[in-house]
C-alpha cells in the first residue's frame, strides 16, 4: 500500500528480467540506462536512482558474467535472486533444484527492502506474474520486448519502444510508445577482419553474400525460405548463410 512522494528525490527504479545476458531486450536497456546516467550527469540532477534485479533463470541458461559487469559499471546496483536464495538457504547458488516459490519471495523481499518506487518488468513469466499480483512496488509497469499479450492484476502501465507513435493498441491493450535507440558499441561492434577475409575466401571471388543473424526458429518458414531460394535461382553468384543458435 505504499505510495510514491513525489517530493522524493531520488525515486527508485527496478528493472527485473530473467536472465542478465547479452540478448536484445539487456542491449535496449543497457542503451538507455547509459542514456539516462549520461544525461542525469550532465545536467548535475539524480531524479533517479536505477536498480537490475536478476531473477537468474539458470535452468534457461545462467547469466552472462561480461552483461552483469557492464550493469555494474554504470553504476547500477545488480542484485540475484538466484544467489540471493541460496545464501538464505546457506547453499551453492548453482544447482537446478530450487523452489521457485521461495526464490520468489526472496527477491520480493529484497525489492521492498530496497525501497522500490517503480518495478519495470522486461519480461512476462511466472516470476514476474507473481510480483506483480502481490503489488511489490506502488508503481509497476509492463515493458515489453514483443510479447503484449501479457495481462496480470497489478499491471499499472504499458510500454514499448520504437513503433513510432506515442500509444498503440497492441493484443487489445494500450502501450505507451517511446523513441530508443542502441548504444553506438550494439551497433558498430569490433570486427575480426582476419575472420571475415577467411570466410569470404572459401566462396569464389565475386560471391554476393545474403544473410540473417538470428536464433535459427526464426527463419523457419517455408514462404521465407523460399523466397531466398527465388532470389539465389535468379542470381547464381549470391549465398545465403544463416547465422545463429538453435536445432533447426
Amino acid at each position: 500500500n505504499r505510495k510514491i512522494d513525489k517530493h522524493k528525490r531520488p525515486i527508485k527504479v527496478g528493472f527485473v528480467y530473467d536472465r542478465c545476458v547479452l540478448n536484445s531486450p539487456f542491449k535496449v536497456l543497457y542503451s538507455l540506462l547509459k542514456a539516462l546516467k549520461e544525461k542525469e550527469e550532465n545536467e548535475n540532477d539524480a531524479k533517479f536512482q536505477f536498480f537490475f534485479y536478476d531473477i537468474e533463470t539458470i535452468e534457461k541458461s545462467p547469466s552472462s558474467p561480461e552483461s552483469i559487469k557492464m550493469i555494474q559499471k554504470l553504476g547500477v546496483p545488480y542484485v540475484s535472486a538466484h544467489r540471493l536464495l541460496y545464501q538464505k538457504e546457506g547453499r551453492k547458488a548453482s544447482s537446478f533444484l530450487y523452489s521457485r516459490l521461495n526464490k520468489a519471495l526472496t527477491i520480493r523481499e529484497k525489492i521492498i527492502a530496497d525501497g522500490i518506487d517503480i518495478l519495470i518488468a522486461g519480461n512476462s513469466n511466472p516470476f514476474m506474474t507473481f510480483l506483480f499480483a502481490v503489488r511489490t512496488a506502488p508503481v509497476q509497469v509492463f515493458w515489453s520486448h514483443g510479447n503484449y499479450a501479457w495481462n496480470v492484476v497489478g499491471i499499472d502501465k504499458r510500454i514499448t519502444h520504437s513503433i513510432g507513435r506515442k500509444t498503440e493498441i497492441l493484443e487489445g491493450y494500450e502501450f505507451e510508445v517511446f523513441s530508443h535507440s542502441f548504444d553506438l558499441q550494439f551497433l558498430d561492434p569490433p570486427v575480426d577482419r582476419k575472420k571475415v577475409e577467411f570466410i569470404r575466401s572459401q566462396f569464389p571471388e565475386g560471391t554476393v553474400i545474403l544473410g540473417s543473424i538470428g536464433r535459427l526458429v526464426k527463419i523457419d518458414s517455408e514462404e521465407y525460405l523460399e523466397t531466398v531460394a527465388s532470389i539465389m535461382k535468379e542470381n547464381p553468384n549470391t549465398v545465403y548463410i544463416a547465422f545463429g543458435a538453435g536445432n533447426i
